[in-house]
């Protein structure tokens, strides 16, 4: 996974401003100028999805009939406010995407770091409200469950939160997306309890937790794989799929989810 370095001599507000505008310098490179050629040509729609709600971050442009367009996924070093416009900016661009073909946009609203979330859903809601498109907020915790969509086993999609503790949620994934329980924060010994059920536990795991969940017997498993991270294009596909609340749910302004009120260090004086 590729570390952003946005440009440092342009800010987020300027690269923002010249992406809307249409007036921003560069151009794709050779390669993705052919291999784009005919998908600029018939300028369709398509869905932009973004996910900075942890410091493992990704955007992705996809078609609305479920063709893929790209994506980029990158690490932050708590930079997303710096970050998120310059990546959605190189990508359109790379892609030979211009605003107008952005019809929609889909963001993942929490729970996760508060700076990454606060970032993502403000610059879903400047960019919905700069371009008059409806904007989805996905709940994070799904996004990692979707996934996994398919499998026979239950997921329990999981996320580092302050003190130690968990963030997660469980869900059935096959045939359809179903809620099984509601987002929580819990310490990691109430987190990781034998399930009665295959369940496979995903999403930013630590190294405590994975041996705590390679204890509690055969019906615990692991992805397959490794944990392949969150995918913004699938954030993309669970709009396009009608995996979230129907489009008419849409709105202009998503709101985060939190699960817990910041951190905040009051001074003395």
């Amino acid at each position: 996974m590729a570390r952003c370095n946005p440009d440092s001599a342009a800010t987020e507000s300027d690269r923002g401003r010249a992406y809307l505008s249409g007036t921003g310098e560069g151009r794709p490179p050779a390669r993705a100028r052919k291999a784009l050629r005919v998908f600029s040509k018939r300028a369709p729609p398509v869905i932009l999805a973004i996910d900075t709600s942890t410091a493992t971050c990704g955007v992705a442009l996809t078609e609305p009939r479920g063709g893929f367009v790209a994506r980029r996924r990158w690490v932050s070093d708590a930079g997303h406010a710096r970050e998120l416009m310059p990546a959605i900016d190189s990508l359109c661009r790379e892609c030979g995407v211009s605003p107008r073909q952005i019809h929609e946009i889909a963001v993942a609203v929490g729970p996760g770091t508060f700076n990454g979330i606060r970032v993502a859903v403000t610059t879903a809601r400047a960019l919905a409200f700069a371009l008059d498109v409806p904007v989805h907020g996905v709940n994070t915790l799904q996004l990692i469950a979707c996934q996994f969509a398919g499998a026979e086993s239950e997921v329990c999609a999981c996320l580092g939160a302050a003190r130690g503790e968990v963030a997660l949620s469980r869900w059935r994934v096959s045939p359809s997306i179903v809620r099984l329980s509601p987002d929580e924060i819990v310490h990691p010994e109430a987190a990781f309890v034998r399930p009665t059920r295959p369940t496979i536990f995903a999403g930013e795991l630590r190294e405590s937790w994975i041996r705590m969940i390679g204890e509690l017997g055969p019906l615990a498993r692991l992805p397959p794989d490794g944990d392949p991270g969150r995918d913004p294009a699938i954030l993309a596909r669970m709009v396009n799929e009608g995996m979230i609340a129907p489009r008419g749910a849409a709105t202009s302004s998503p709101d985060p989810i939190y699960l817990r009120p910041p951190h905040i260090t009051r001074s003395d004086r």
